[in-house]
């Protein structure tokens, strides 16, 4: 998995996932985001393009659930959008739609980011 930070969008960070998201891939300190992000990562709006991303195993929804839940309890917030049809498919089979902020593209994403929390 490969993290890149592109160029940030107002208050929204944007970070684009390219290759596979799977626990032997992602290590364990430090976090992935906090590397390409700083400390502070998780107080923040990211918007993670998973465009490149060619494969997510239970390992790496785990991953995403993990980054999801660290936003949501310092007050940022992680919305996944541009999932190629197989991985967006592996994630509303599991529901993950249900838990996760998931946009179709960057736009639905960004609409997403910038609403309230509490909605």
């Amino acid at each position: 998995m490969e993290l890149t930070l592109l160029p940030p969008d107002g208050e929204l960070i944007r970070v684009a996932c390219a290759g596979q998201i799977q626990q032997y891939l992602i290590p364990s300190a430090p976090h992935p985001l906090e590397k390409v992000l700083g400390p502070d990562c998780f107080n923040r709006r990211i918007l993670l393009n998973l465009e490149r991303t060619t494969f997510i195993d239970t390992s790496g929804i785990a991953w995403l659930l993990s980054c999801h839940k660290r936003c949501l309890q310092n007050g940022g917030r992680l919305v996944i959008h541009s999932a190629p049809p197989l991985i967006d498919q592996t994630l509303r089979v599991l529901r993950m739609d249900m838990v996760l902020q998931m946009a179709a593209d960057e736009p639905e994403a960004r609409a997403l980011a910038l609403r309230d929390a509490k909605a």
